[in-house]
Parts: structure tokens; sequence; C-alpha cells
């Protein structure tokens, strides 16, 4: 196909209104949906995109079509390229399925803190979504997740354990454990 003929994707979505066909939508609308009404995040980005279609919502209550579209693709093969496993021996004798690939170490999806790249791991990294595992540069992109990623996640979680009244340092030391049960399965 020549890249100067453009392609138009039509999608029927006037049945992705749902329960929330009769409501209107504003970008304070997702968040409450979700929050007090218990709606999925499925069921609102459909009805999200059924609103904006029909002309109830503000037109960027979600990213443009093609974005989305774009957006959504990405993910499936991102997905697909996850589910790729061998199964491998460690040296602890046990045999586990892994990643056939790596991908790119980033910021976690809830903007957690400790995910940024640095300059000197960027130059480090090609521009391959992945890498297969067994060469160096997963081994550097599982060893920046790990200890750049990881604890950001593990912060905000911490944060929320402690505003909902739970013992951060309990919480700590059974992660520890955990940590030292993990690392006794592979070595």
């Amino acid at each position: 196909m020549s890249r100067s003929k453009k392609v138009r994707v039509i999608i029927d979505v006037t049945d992705w209104g749902g329960e929330l066909e009769k409501h209107g939508m504003t970008k304070d609308d997702i968040v409450s949906l979700v929050l007090d009404d218990g709606y999925t995040t499925g069921q609102v980005a459909r009805a999200a995109v059924f609103h904006r279609a029909t002309g109830n919502a503000e037109e960027d209550v979600l990213r443009s079509d093609k974005l989305l579209l774009y957006a959504g693709a990405a993910q499936n093969v991102t997905q697909r390229m996850k589910k790729l496993k061998r199964e491998v021996t460690m040296p602890s004798g046990q045999s586990y399925m892994v990643r056939e690939a790596v991908g790119k170490p980033g910021r976690g999806s809830d903007g957690d803190e400790g995910a940024e790249l640095d300059k000197e791991t960027i130059a480090t990294m090609s521009d391959r979504s992945f890498v297969l595992v067994d060469s160096e540069e997963a081994l550097e992109r599982a060893r920046h997740y790990v200890l750049k990623n990881i604890p950001g996640h593990i912060f905000e979680r911490l944060k929320v354990i402690t505003v909902a009244g739970g013992d951060v340092k309990e919480v700590v030391k059974e992660l520890h454990k955990e940590i030292d049960r993990m690392v006794g399965r592979l070595v």
C-alpha cells in the first residue's frame, strides 16, 4: 500500500453506551463513575467513546480516536510480546517459565517515583522496544526496573498503607522475607 493513500477506520459504537447511555460525560464524570459508582474502567471508556461520538461529551473527554486506536494497538502488541515464554532451569535446579523478551523500563503507569531513566542508562539501551531475555541489554533493563521502578511502586503502596492506617514496618518486614524466599528459589 502506498504511503500517500489514506485509510479511514469506521467503528460502530452505538451499542457502547450501555447503562451509561443516558448519562452525559465530562472528565470529572470519568473519575466519579469509577470511584464513586463502581463502574469498571472498560465500561466508562466505552461510554466515553459513545458519548463523544454522539456529541454528548466534551471533545477532549478522551484522546483523539487516532491516538486511542494507536494506543490500543500498541498495548495489544506489548501484551503479545509479554506472553512469549520459555522454560528455563535456574541455578537452584527449579524450572520456571520466563518471558522471552524484555521491554524497555520507563515510568510506571501510576507515575510512581524513581522510574525516570537517567542519561547513562539511556545511553546503554537500544531503541528496540523488546530484547531477548538472555542478552546483556535484557540484564541491564531488568536491573534498572528492579532497582529504579520497583522501589517507586513499593513507596506508592507504602503511602497507601500508611494513609489507610496499616503498619508499614510490618509490611516491609514481610516484603523482605518474601524477597529472600524468591531469591532462594532461584539460586
